[in-house]
């Protein structure tokens, strides 16, 4: 299979301006834009936070380290600089030297090798993808998840380094997702996501690279791939949320609050009607009980006037 200097992508937009956006992939994109409302509203309630426990600190303290990132463009010394801090070793915070390959694996097991930019080939696609990367999410031509998804497919095929490139990469899709407003992304890791999707991941890629050399290049199943590890990125966080209030979150709420997530954990949805059907609490406290929860991030409100409907995340 040629390399990607080879077969002359030295654009990140080529194939993009025909692409289809899938219906799968449109609801996916719903899904991860209603969690991340969601968990905005969580974000600016400490006491929601503190349904996290441990992750919520170790999300805030990642975060933390991004900040000074949030705001600046990806350039090719802060990536230098990235690398040297988290890809530690005799040849970390430069770039490839030598020839290197993709190895994708899976519990310690080979799913496949994919072949990388030429080491003379990467200064200047690496520059002109930062470059794109910067100017698309400015632009706003195209959803900002597409553009991170588009940015890693490339980036993992130039890989820049020596090693480290799919570590690295990891921590780019979180920074730029927080660039991107989608403040979650720190709070949970993209690696369990990323090894149970192996196969499919060096399928994807190898797919993706075999249709630039053939000149058609085909984003979807890359994008098929790519978005189902950023759904599984936010179901642990919807998870560990739910789980917290299943525990120490419930012990500081009012009475009438656990009751109503009570009623729907086992009923999945509601409706005003049958929450205070169910509570027998008063109309007048039960809005005011869900409007917290919902002000928390911790219930969703679905419809509007008569037709709402409640559920958890």
């Amino acid at each position: 299979m040629a390399k990607i200097g080879q077969c002359g992508l030295i654009d990140p937009m080529i194939g993009l301006q025909s692409l289809h956006i899938k219906p799968s992939l449109l609801r996916t994109i719903g899904q991860i834009e209603t969690f991340n409302g969601l968990w905005n509203g969580l974000d600016d309630h400490t006491t929601g936070l503190n349904l996290l426990g441990d992750v919520a600190a170790h999300g805030a303290q990642l975060k933390s380290l991004m900040e000074p990132l949030k705001n600046r463009e990806l350039t090719l010394d802060i990536l230098l600089a990235l690398h040297k801090t988290f890809c530690p070793g005799e040849d970390s915070g430069a770039l490839k030297n030598a020839e290197t390959n993709l190895d994708i694996t899976h519990n310690g097991q080979h799913i496949g090798t994919l072949e990388t930019a030429a080491p003379e080939d990467v200064p200047a696609l690496i520059t002109k993808l930062l470059g794109w990367t910067n100017e698309a999410l400015l632009d706003e031509a195209y959803h900002p998840l597409l553009i991170i998804a588009v940015f890693t497919a490339i980036f993992l095929q130039i890989s820049p380094f020596q090693n480290g490139n799919l570590k690295l990469a990891r921590f780019l899709i979180v920074l730029l997702m927080l660039k991107a407003g989608y403040r979650y992304a720190a709070f949970a890791s993209l690696d369990d996501a990323f090894d149970d999707h192996a196969q499919q991941f060096f399928d994807t890629l190898a797919a993706h690279q075999a249709s630039i050399e053939e000149g058609k290049p085909d984003w979807q199943p890359w994008l098929a791939c790519f978005f189902s590890i950023l759904a599984q990125h936010y179901d642990l966080l919807a998870l560990q949320i739910n789980s917290g209030i299943q525990t120490k979150a419930v012990a500081d709420m009012p009475a009438l609050s656990i009751a109503l997530i009570d009623v729907l954990q086992k009923h999945k949805r509601a409706t005003m009607k049958f929450l205070i059907d169910e509570t027998k609490g008063r109309r007048s406290t039960i809005k005011l009980r869900m409007g917290e929860l919902v002000d928390a991030g911790l219930v969703i409100r679905h419809g509007a006037g008569r037709g709402v409907w409640y559920s958890l995340i």
